[in-house]
């Protein structure tokens, strides 16, 4: 028997490798012609083939947080972008961040597979009335779509206190999440004044 390996690495998927084995020994020389075609790679997940980024997207709209650690993974350049030097190019832009939650759904939106995520808050402008007295409200944030978002919630106000200041896929009920805030009346000075809560990533001010 003669054992043999073929190094794929490099190879295209639908590529033939032609070539042949010469063996040589004290009876002569016998030649042995082989051919191989590569076929696609797949990704697999949780037993599932996913042969190309349309089926990894629909994964992804499943299982974000898996798709992500796919992602990141050595067999997803493999399986995806042998063929397409622009997303290989964007993909090794990316997954050099450390979130890759994040780096997923900005290659998904780079790569137009999925739109990026719009958020809207109900209410945009509060009056109040400070006294003595604390008080508070809610906003309540809403995403336009699936996918991966993380926001920094910040105010450029001393007398208003958020309840998170930092957000992402986990804090939302299907597309919602509630924002509370509490004013302290004691740090409101006389007068008319402004204040803003601000929600914000790389891409979006809110």
């Amino acid at each position: 028997d003669i054992k043999y390996s073929v190094n794929c690495t490099e190879a295209i998927p639908g590529e033939v490798i032609d070539g042949k084995i010469v063996v040589v020994s004290s009876l002569g020389e016998i030649e042995i012609p082989y051919s191989f075609k590569v076929d696609k790679q797949a990704l697999e997940a949780e037993g599932t083939s996913l042969k190309d980024l349309y089926e990894f997207t629909e994964y992804a709209r499943k299982d974000f947080y898996q798709a992500a650690r796919l992602f990141a993974g050595d067999e997803f350049e493999r399986a995806f972008l042998v063929k397409d030097a622009r997303f290989k190019m964007l993909y090794h832009s990316l997954i050099k961040g450390e979130d890759k939650c994040v780096a997923l759904e900005e290659f998904l939106v780079g790569a137009h597979k999925k739109h990026g995520v719009n958020l809207s808050a109900d209410k945009k402008y509060f009056e109040f009335v400070a006294d003595k007295e604390d008080f508070g409200d809610k906003i309540v944030l809403t995403k336009d779509t699936w996918g991966y978002v993380r926001y920094n919630l910040r105010t450029d106000s001393p007398a208003i206190r958020l309840d998170r200041t930092v957000i992402n896929n986990d804090d939302f009920i299907g597309n919602t999440f509630t924002l509370n805030f509490a004013v302290d009346s004691s740090f409101v000075p006389q007068g008319r004044h402004k204040a803003y809560i601000y929600v914000e990533n790389v891409s979006t001010a809110l």
